[in-house]
């Protein structure tokens, strides 16, 4: 079957090239990009007849063309405030099947929208199939399903700073050089920024950028620092889980300090004092110029993670069940593939599209279409480092009344 992955040979994209490009139910993959030179060189590297194409997300009429035959069209571009709606249309409009691992709030409420035209094209689309969105949706339902009574439900991640977007130094020769600030880091700012998006009490809420951190336990002695964002879980799982009267995305940047870089960019941005742009290259900078300061780990820091966390009351008793994913990915030269946590998801739901086993159509996120744990072991036995038991997820249930 013939995949499109438009920028498949990026940082966040080349995981989900690379699975992609070794499963057999694949025969024809084209890697697309705005600097075709880059789609080659990595192409190249996969081998295996891996074809490439120029193309921008913004000429709808090369992107039609690229489109034309296509099994699936899966968008790893980024920042999806700017990708996610064009290249969802572009599916709708040449009638192709379509996934992406947007986490932007207001784009995905646009892609939402759409749905009765990808309904009337015939097609499904499922939109924030990555770590977060994607996983996280997954395990929000699974967290769900363990307590009687959801009463606030949290879902997010931290990442340290420089697996997030790359190294500042990385980055600053980029835009040097090629006039391309990150759009990871752009996604970021925008999302935890200006207004910010939350459910609670039963209705969608905005919040400034100054709301303050919440420590979120992830297992005994481990606990980090979050702030809420604007991502697309908030939107999505109200609408699966009409039962639970709050929801919440929280992240967490790591070292600590380096919330207080970024939370100063976004209230800038906030004011109207710089734009996204201007706020990435701010934070770069920064991180470059005093890294000593901003980039100054301490021993024994988690170098990320992903939770769900849901908090309500089972058996009439208060009680807070945490989870996070506990399986890992095995590729080869796994530091130049980056992220398969990221690309995993992407491809699987992908694969499953291709095979027939997602049967809806229209927009839709993940906890619409896939069961948690039959995805999650799916994975790990797929591209996992480790067989895995009936235990694919570290959890954790407390008793509130006992503390």
């Amino acid at each position: 079957m013939r995949v499109i992955i438009v920028g498949g040979a990026g940082r966040y994209g080349r995981a989900t090239t690379y699975f992609l490009a070794n499963d057999p139910l694949v025969s024809d993959l084209v890697i697309a990009d705005k600097d075709v030179n880059v789609a080659q060189a990595f192409a190249e590297r996969l081998g295996g007849g891996v074809q490439t194409a120029e193309v921008d997300l913004r000429d709808e009429q090369s992107l039609d063309a690229l489109l034309a035959g296509a099994d699936i069209f899966v968008n790893t571009t980024g920042p999806y405030f700017e990708t996610q709606v064009p290249a969802l249309r572009a599916a709708i409009r040449c009638g192709v099947n379509y996934c992406d691992f947007s986490e932007d709030f207001q784009a995905t409420e646009q892609a939402l929208a759409l749905d009765p035209k990808a309904k009337a094209a015939n097609i499904t689309a499922i939109v924030g199939i990555g770590l977060a969105p994607g996983i996280t949706n997954l395990m929000a339902v699974h967290a769900v399903n363990q307590i009687d009574v959801t009463e606030k439900l949290q879902v997010g991640w931290a990442s340290d700073m420089e697996l997030l977007a790359g190294p500042a130094r990385m980055n600053l020769e980029d835009i040097r050089d090629r006039g391309r600030v990150s759009g990871v880091m752009r996604q970021f700012l925008n999302e935890a920024s200006g207004k910010i998006p939350a459910y609670v009490d039963g209705q969608w809420v905005e919040i400034g950028p100054d709301t303050e951190p919440e420590e979120i336990e992830l297992a005994e002695g481990i606990s980090l620092t979050a702030y809420p964002v604007g991502s697309a879980e908030v939107l999505t799982l109200p609408r699966y889980l009409s039962d639970v009267k709050s929801v919440w995305t929280m992240v967490g940047l790591l070292p600590v300090q380096a919330n207080e870089l970024v939370r100063e960019q976004c209230r800038r941005m906030a004011a109207g004092e710089i734009d996204v742009h201007a706020a990435a290259i701010a934070v770069f900078e920064a991180l470059e110029n005093e890294s000593d300061r901003w980039l100054d780990r301490p021993l024994g820091m988690i170098p990320g993670a992903v939770f769900a966390v849901a908090r309500g009351l089972k058996d009439g008793r208060p009680v807070r069940y945490a989870c996070a994913p506990g399986w890992s990915y095995s590729l080869k030269d796994e530091e130049f593939y980056y992220d398969p946590e990221t690309g995993g998801p992407a491809a699987l739901a992908a694969l499953k599209m291709l095979s027939g086993e997602v049967e809806a159509h229209g927009v839709l996120p993940p906890e619409a279409c896939f069961e948690p744990t039959t995805f999650f072991q799916e994975l790990a036995r797929r591209w996992g480092s480790r067989p895995v038991d009936d235990n694919i997820l570290i959890e954790k249930l407390t008793w509130l009344e006992d503390r």
